[in-house]
């Protein structure tokens, strides 16, 4: 992801910023019933932050407060961790149809910062971090999915959503996100589907003691690609690639740019005898 935003002091000047985000999360679900399960998320994130300084007319800027602000630097941490209630629906749905709704809600185990300095702030300048490994509150989510599939091919909706609904006690609210995608899958051999979708990401502008984030609030859209490779009855690997095509901030001063992302994850089922 790259990103910048125009600054005035000490000079006019872009801070241009770089950030590489990898993230390993283990998930885990434990089966109620044929149609009802748990699931628990924990996520662990390595961001890979590169700043660089430039004057308006593009010429590179060696900005003695740039530090105060932006370093390049590598942070590491776990973040929020996540469960879910999943209910999957079935017996009044056409025979290969399945319509799943989850719900539940984030714990707050990703480390949060300090509230940032806004330009126009009084007092001298401190060292902060604008990034966040989590939201410091506990935030409701939800999701939804329908998985059309009346032959070899199928459609495939699914939406999602994290909304803050307080501010943490560092005087932050985090973003309230909403996601979804959908598009056609295909049964492509004997244990190996693939689909093609449409993607959306909402976030939301996020408060510092009920003042905008200037560097919070965009909608991207991307296109997914995703595999399923299942080598038996209970293990699946499932890759995906996925390009953006266009990101609107909601700042105008702001620009903020993304490209690929890759993702693969390896899914063991072990069999359950209802």
């Amino acid at each position: 992801m790259d990103g910048g935003h125009s600054a005035s002091e000490p000079v006019p000047s872009r801070h241009i910023i770089t950030l590489d985000w990898y993230r390993i999360e283990l998930l885990a679900a434990l089966a109620l019933s044929p149609c009802l399960d748990l699931e628990f998320g924990m996520p662990y994130d390595i961001k890979d932050q590169r700043v660089r300084y430039a004057l308006p007319d593009g010429m590179p800027y060696d900005n003695p407060i740039g530090p105060f602000h932006h370093r390049t630097e590598t942070l590491e941490g776990p973040g929020d961790l996540r469960l879910l209630a999943n209910f999957r629906v079935r017996s009044i749905l056409p025979p290969n149809d399945i319509l799943h709704i989850g719900a539940g809600f984030t714990i707050p185990t990703g480390k949060t910062e300090n509230k940032p300095l806004f330009p126009g702030d009084p007092g001298p300048l401190y060292v902060h971090q604008h990034i966040q490994f989590g939201t410091g509150t506990v935030d409701p989510l939800l999701r939804l999915g329908y998985r059309l599939q009346p032959d070899w091919w199928g459609i495939e909706f699914s939406a999602g959503a994290q909304i803050p609904l307080y501010e943490n006690p560092r005087g932050y609210q985090g973003s309230a996100v909403i996601d979804f995608s959908i598009g056609p899958r295909f049964q492509l051999a004997s244990g190996l589907s693939g689909g093609l979708y449409y993607a959306g990401i909402y976030q939301s502008r996020s408060y510092w003691d009920g003042r905008p984030d200037e560097n919070s609030g965009y909608f991207q859209q991307a296109i997914i690609v995703r595999a399923h490779i299942r080598f038996s009855s209970s293990v699946m690997l499932v890759p995906i690639v996925m390009y953006t095509f266009d990101v609107q901030v909601m700042s105008g001063a702001d620009v903020f740019q993304m490209d690929w992302f890759f993702g693969i994850s390896l899914e063991v089922s072990p069999s359950i005898n209802w």
